[in-house]
C-alpha cells in the first residue's frame, strides 16, 4: 500500500488552515483574558506565529526554493513556543496542556519532515 505524499500545494493549505485556526483560538484567549497579562502576551505571540504560519503558507513554494532553513527555523520555533505555552497551562492545573502539546508536536514534526522532502524535491528540480 502506497503512502500518500504531501505536494507543495496540500503543504501550503495546511499552513493556512493552521494559521487560521491558531489565529481564531489566540483571539478567543485574548478576548477571555479578564485582562491577565500572561495569557495577553502568549495570546499576542500566538496570533504572531499565526501571521508567520499564514505567510509561510502564501509563500511556500518560493520559500521551499530558495529559503527552506526559514520555515525550517519557524517551525522549531514553534515547539519552543508550544512547550513554554503547555508547561504554563500544566503550572496553571490545566492537564490539557499537555495533549495540546503532544498533539501540536505531532503537526509541526509532520510538517518539517515534509517541507524538508519537499524542499529537496525543489532543489533538485530546479538544477
Amino acid at each position: 500500500m502506497a503512502m500518500m505524499r504531501e505536494s507543495v500545494t496540500s503543504l501550503k493549505w495546511y499552513f493556512i488552515i493552521i494559521a487560521l485556526i491558531s489565529a481564531y483560538r489566540n483571539v478567543f484567549d485574548l478576548s477571555q483574558s479578564q485582562g491577565n497579562i500572561i495569557v495577553v502576551i502568549f495570546s499576542f505571540i500566538g496570533i504572531g506565529f499565526s501571521i508567520t504560519w499564514f505567510y509561510l503558507g502564501i509563500q511556500l513554494k518560493r520559500l521551499l526554493a530558495k529559503s527552506p532553513k526559514v520555515i525550517i527555523t519557524i517551525l522549531f520555533s514553534t515547539i519552543g513556543y508550544l512547550g513554554l505555552v503547555s508547561l504554563l497551562e500544566l503550572l496553571g492545573g490545566s492537564p490539557a496542556g499537555l495533549i495540546k502539546f503532544f498533539v501540536g508536536i505531532l503537526i509541526t514534526w509532520y510538517l518539517l519532515r515534509n517541507v524538508k522532502r519537499l524542499s529537496l524535491e525543489q532543489q533538485l528540480k530546479n538544477k
